[in-house]
């Protein structure tokens, strides 16, 4: 109960925070309505309610693929749900990493292999994003639109993403790498006890600690033994990231403006790594800042740019953040009843 009431004045006080730092944003927005043609700004929902169905899929056929049958309607409420973390709790998505552990339970789903399904989803998002920002960055060169600012950016995410997941596997596919892994973080979390005072009986064990770490290493080597089951839930990680894109471009057409997809691709991925790692909820502020000046880098006039982006992050927020909540709130409730 304890757990449960934690949990949920954090997301209450999460929801606070964004709607607090978002009042700027909400105002601007709410000017610049009027301007937009409200048929394509619908658009906007459809496309993102295909995007949570592809995150469901790329989770349904993952866990097919290695021996876990988990239902698809809680997988896609799980989705919902993981976008409202992921806003409230500005943790470059650690937070969504332990919530997914916590909902997959009642399945069976060990916490390592929970923990190995977020890595995998982080791999298939980045490695189909890395062939869309491909495409992205040749459009725009070969339509001349592209500063070098631009490319640089780019090209720096792109190793971004590639190096930082190259590390991530190299640590996780070494019993001797996990086992040093494992030290530091026991002596991170017991430093991190100390300071705050946290009784050692409430601190997580070293045992659990190896023991998940040690579990991750091994459905890591038994997941590369059948990599090639990896390509479908790759291809609906590809549908996650188009959703995404297409969701920017329809305020952009809402607004009248005829944008290249390559820059709203490169606007797109530049902004979200920003926004992940902000100390903001949400990475409100920092996102809308670094979306206008790719797309101006990209030839698009800095006030239309802010403009289209605020909207985009008001209006999405404002359909699917309350709808995040509710289910969050849903699934807290459903496990104590469960654990009672």
């Amino acid at each position: 109960m304890k757990a449960r009431t934690f949990f949920s004045l954090a997301a209450a006080f999460g929801v606070i925070a964004v709607v607090y730092f978002a009042r700027h944003d909400v105002a601007d927005a709410w000017r610049k309505l009027p301007e937009a043609n409200p048929w394509l700004l619908l658009l906007m929902i459809p496309t993102q309610l295909l995007g949570y169905h592809a995150n469901a899929k790329m989770y349904e056929r993952y866990f097919v693929a290695y021996g876990n049958k988990v239902a698809y309607k809680p997988l896609y409420r799980m989705a919902i749900e993981l976008n409202f973390v992921n806003h409230v709790f500005p943790s470059g998505g650690l937070s969504g990493a332990s919530f997914i552990s916590f909902r997959l339970k009642k399945w069976g789903i060990s916490t390592a292999k929970a923990t190995l399904a977020v890595i995998a989803r982080f791999g298939m998002l980045f490695a189909s994003f890395q062939a869309m920002l491909l495409l992205a960055i040749l459009s725009l060169l070969i339509k001349g639109s592209a500063y070098k600012a631009t490319i640089y950016v780019t090209i720096g995410m792109a190793s971004l993403f590639f190096f930082g997941g190259m590390g991530a596997l190299y640590i996780i596919s070494s019993r001797k790498r996990i086992t040093t892994l494992s030290a530091w973080i026991i002596r991170s979390i017991n430093w991190l006890a100390r300071v705050l005072h946290i009784k050692k009986d409430h601190v997580i064990s070293e045992e659990k600690v190896n023991q998940t770490l040690t579990e991750l290493n091994k459905d890591y080597i038994a997941t590369m033994l059948e990599r090639r089951k990896l390509i479908i839930p790759t291809l609906w990680s590809l549908v996650v990231n188009i959703t995404e894109v297409l969701t920017i471009y329809w305020v952009y057409l809402a607004f009248g403006q005829s944008v290249s997809l390559g820059a709203v691709t490169v606007a797109f991925g530049v902004a979200n790594v920003a926004g992940a790692v902000a100390a903001v909820p949400g990475g409100i502020g920092v996102y809308e800042s670094i979306m206008t000046v790719v797309m101006v880098s990209a030839g698009v006039p800095a006030g239309v740019s802010l403009s289209v982006t605020v909207v985009y992050r008001v209006v999405n927020m404002a359909v699917f953040i309350p709808l995040g909540y509710f289910l969050y709130q849903r699934s807290l409730r459903t496990s104590h009843k469960q654990n009672a």
